[in-house]
């Protein structure tokens, strides 16, 4: 099976088309039963019910075009926010090389992503019930870099 970009295969998460299918979905609901309700107690004409109805379709239809647009553009412009995160990190540390890669990764990644503590682990071969810490930020003289015990469910 061909990979997706990274980009195509976020926009594709099934949470995400759900949510917004889900929303659509009861904003509809609600929109036809409580606009059915509400033309059938004030008009009695039948003729002039099926002109308001007519109009009340596409008043519903521009009204969840709007809806969709500023919910697609939500979600867009929150998988840029991540894209431009993720891109400060990587340019950040592109260029650090050798023992401070990993003290330079931790430290770009609390930035981007205000976080107050990162840790960075590795799992040694061999060993797949131990973390092997590779560096961590705020980076202090506390913290040993030495194998701990994993517990693993899965």
């Amino acid at each position: 099976m061909e990979k997706l970009p990274h980009k195509k295969r976020l926009l594709m998460r099934p949470g995400i088309a759900l949510r917004i299918a889900v929303i659509y979905a009861l904003l509809g609901g609600l929109w036809i039963l409580a606009s059915d309700r509400l033309l059938a107690a004030l008009v009695s004409d039948a003729a002039l019910i099926s002109r308001i109805q007519t109009f009340k379709g596409w008043f519903y239809v521009l009204l969840t075009a709007a809806i969709l647009y500023a919910l697609v553009r939500h979600y867009i412009r929150a998988l840029e926010r991540r894209e431009a995160a993720l891109r400060e990190v990587v340019r950040g540390v592109d260029v650090t090389i050798g023992e401070a890669f990993f003290p330079s990764l931790a430290w770009h990644l609390a930035s981007a992503l205000n976080a107050d503590f990162v840790l960075i682990c590795e799992l040694p071969q061999g060993a797949p019930k131990k973390l092997h810490i590779l560096a961590a930020h705020p980076g202090d003289n506390t913290l040993v870099t030495e194998d701990y015990p994993l517990a693993l469910r899965w």
